[in-house]
């Protein structure tokens, strides 16, 4: 019984270990992502080409504090959240 129990915390130890590794990890990770997103929500200005979290690429037409006015076809023109905007096109 002493064994079953000296291993069960052995096992939980490392679980343990393993899950403040993966927390630490993503954390990081986060913390890198909202930069990028901050990064780039601050450098958006109108005529860049821009793809949105579903996929839809566009044109920026007008920017407010909230929301892009996205031009995605001739006489196209959506609004849609800043932070829908997944990605800048060079």
């Amino acid at each position: 019984m002493d064994e079953f129990l000296r291993d069960l915390l052995v096992v939980l130890f490392i679980l343990a270990i393993l899950f403040v590794i993966y927390s630490i990890i993503s954390y990081f990770r986060l913390k890198k992502t909202r930069k990028y997103f901050k990064q780039l929500q601050e450098s958006l200005k109108k005529g860049d080409q821009v793809i949105f979290l579903g996929g839809v690429y566009g044109t920026i037409d007008r920017l407010t504090k909230t929301d892009a006015f996205i031009k995605i076809s001739e006489n196209n023109i959506i609004k849609v959240k800043r932070e829908t905007i997944s990605q800048k096109i060079k």
